[in-house]
């Protein structure tokens, strides 16, 4: 026998049910895309801080020994002090700006913690020599070790970040697996209890 009362409910939980899948569905791509965005960036601050401290590196070889330094040398070290600087708490702290969040996971911020070891002393020496206007002849050669360590620890921290990107999207992919598994049951049940219920009706009332 056909009961309306039951079947406009297993309707509604029907209805409800496909809502709950598609809100659940444009979330999942809502954060795919902020998370790939996130790690995309970080990572390209992240080269870019290393590239920074090449340039860096490049004008210290030029100025090192010279008496009176030109000024639109010293001028851009200390621009690139300042970029270098900002983009390096933007790490560490995040800058919504470029699309960072503040959360860092422990073993990235371990790594920029390591990195700005070496970034101190790099931009410490470097700031003396600049308000001194004069780099002596063994500066490249005692920032060296200071500048090689601290490019490596960038290209750990990029590396990290792709890592986690990777591991976001498995969790994607596992998100997306679950929404069609999901997905398959609902329709079942809709097949089952609401669907054929709603045909044998129409059935019976074209018998009738």
């Amino acid at each position: 026998m056909f009961d309306s009362s039951v079947f406009k409910k297993r309707l509604w939980i029907s209805l409800g049910l496909v809502a709950m899948l598609v809100i659940a569905g444009v979330a999942l791509m809502v954060w795919s895309n902020e998370k790939g965005g996130e790690y995309t960036s970080r990572a390209s601050v992240a080269i870019r801080q290393r590239a920074l401290a090449s340039e860096l590196q490049s004008i210290l070889l030029t100025v090192s020994g010279v008496a009176s330094p030109d000024d639109s040398l010293l001028n851009a070290i200390s621009e690139h002090l300042v970029k270098w600087g900002k983009a390096q708490r933007d790490l560490l702290n995040g800058n919504e700006m470029y699309g960072q969040q503040a959360e860092n996971s422990r073993e990235v911020q371990a790594l920029l913690f390591e990195a700005g070891e070496s970034y101190g002393v790099l931009r410490d020496r470097m700031q003396e020599w600049l308000e001194l206007k004069r780099f002596p002849e063994e500066s490249a050669a005692m920032l060296s070790g200071p500048f090689n360590e601290y490019s490596a620890d960038m290209d750990r921290v990029a590396a990290r970040w792709m890592d986690e990107d990777l591991i976001a999207k498995k969790k994607l992919r596992t998100g997306a697996l679950a929404m069609g598994g999901i997905s398959l049951l609902v329709l079942l049940f809709i097949l089952r209890f609401v669907v054929r219920p709603g045909v044998r009706k129409l059935e019976e009332a074209a018998d009738e």
